[in-house]
């Protein structure tokens, strides 16, 4: 995927593995959500796609671009937490038409409104749901709420960066940065390299602090980080 980079900068590269690394949802609940199934089609003739995906296949391997990951954050709060998944199907395309986007949970009115999205869904006993998103108290605000004050946004436009451990942090997932890495802020440095140096040191922090000239708190902001992702 090397050769594309230059393509996409400022939106973030992601692999299937890496954004299910980095957000925690599963490499399947990827591919159903971005893909309908497998990337290459085999399954969406059967299943469609609940999200719409940025980027083209690259080399027959799915891209995720860093709205996508974000996207899919929010997808899987609401699964986890009971929607099914016909009405996310649902809910999305009255979200993309209600804020006239395509992503619109990354959209900076989303923050904004998004307790106001409804969407009818007719589950699948034949069942007409409304479905409010300030009527789902224990969701929106146990869950949804704290991740909403993790992100940053361009103006009134899309997500910017993720502080996934929160701002008072130094760790950013920003896509105008290392294609969306995991990144020490102040440094600048992918939280996986140093990491990968600290295996590579006998997991001693003191060869890392050497080679990178970074203070130790960083560097172990750092490691830990990449542990919690392992975990």
């Amino acid at each position: 995927m090397s050769a594309c980079h230059y393509k996409y900068t400022g939106q973030g590269l992601y692999t299937v593995s890496e954004a299910s690394r980095i957000s925690g949802i599963s490499s399947a609940r990827i591919y159903s959500w971005l893909y309908g199934g497998n990337v290459l089609g085999e399954l969406s003739r059967k299943r469609s796609s609940v999200l719409q995906h940025e980027l083209p296949t690259i080399d027959h391997l799915a891209a995720i671009s860093f709205r996508d990951l974000i996207q899919l954050r929010f997808l899987d709060f609401f699964r986890n937490n009971g929607l099914s998944l016909q009405a996310l199907r649902r809910a999305t395309r009255q979200a993309s038409n209600l804020l006239d986007s395509p992503y619109p949970f990354c959209s900076a009115r989303f923050k904004t409104d998004g307790q106001r999205l409804i969407a009818e869904v007719v589950e699948t006993d034949g069942r007409i749901t409304y479905i409010e998103l300030d009527r789902m108290q224990h969701v929106f605000k146990s869950v949804v709420a704290p991740f909403l004050r993790s992100l940053d946004y361009a103006g009134d436009e899309y997500v910017a960066r993720w502080w996934p451990l929160g701002r008072d942090t130094n760790i950013v997932v920003d896509p105008s940065r290392n294609f969306g890495k995991p990144t020490l802020f102040k440094e600048g440095i992918p939280t996986q390299i140093i990491y990968n140096t600290y295996v590579a040191s006998k997991k001693s922090i003191g060869p890392v602090i050497d080679w990178f000239e970074i203070s130790e708190q960083s560097a172990k902001a750092a490691v830990e980080y990449e542990k919690g992702l392992a975990a």
